[in-house]
């Protein structure tokens, strides 16, 4: 089990966040980042920033209809992606794009881990169930 500490310096109020490694979904393709990425248990599926997408020339993968907190949608390509967190998961994906450099982890990723969350201490933990 791996113990984390919310990012506080970036984030207010502070929010959970881990360092992932995005890997090319090709496995010929040794192409990989490392970045930070907030947890965001509401989110059915993970996204990552555009500019991947264009520096690695990810092929769309499918589309998907995304609903916004003010229920708007929109329909979205999605590429897929290798996400790996901390040796607990490494996982190919699908996942949408957002513009900045932003990575959410959602729970295409989450549901194959175990998560607690501890406010008080600003802290959380990852494990392989």
């Amino acid at each position: 089990m791996s113990t984390y500490p919310y990012d506080a310096d970036n984030f207010q109020p502070p929010a959970l966040v881990v360092d992932v490694e995005l890997v090319h979904p090709n496995a010929k393709d040794k192409r990989r980042v490392t970045k930070k990425a907030q947890i965001d248990t509401g989110a059915d599926g993970s996204v990552i920033p555009a500019t991947l997408r264009d520096d690695w020339d990810l092929n769309k993968a499918d589309d998907v209809i995304t609903v916004d907190c003010h229920n708007r949608r929109t329909s979205e390509p999605t590429y897929n992606i290798r996400i790996v967190v901390n040796g607990l998961v490494s996982k190919i994906v699908e996942v949408t794009l957002v513009d900045g450099e932003d990575v959410l982890l959602g729970r295409d990723i989450l549901n194959e881990l175990k998560m607690c969350a501890n406010g008080k201490t600003l802290s959380f933990t990852l494990e392989d169930p």
